[in-house]
């Protein structure tokens, strides 16, 4: 029991955004995402497309006024 309690910690402190979907994203695959990999996710483009150039495809969980959510492309 003190292990599950200790992993759920874990999870909550590392992991804020753990049950919000990543929203998706014109032109790109699907979004699969492990908390146990990072706090952010990269968007990969469809085949045949490209991300243009300046631009950025990595969000990552933010905590903005005691709300947790993702940060939108820019």
């Amino acid at each position: 029991m003190y292990s599950l309690v200790v992993r759920l910690f874990v999870l909550v402190l590392l992991c804020p955004c753990a049950d919000i979907p990543i929203p998706p994203h014109n032109l790109t695959k699907p979004p699969v995402w492990n908390c146990s990999n990072s706090n952010s996710f990269r968007y990969t483009c469809i085949d045949g497309y490209v991300r243009k150039v300046g631009t950025s495809n990595l969000i990552w969980c933010s905590n903005l006024l005691e709300t947790n959510a993702w940060t939108s492309l820019s």
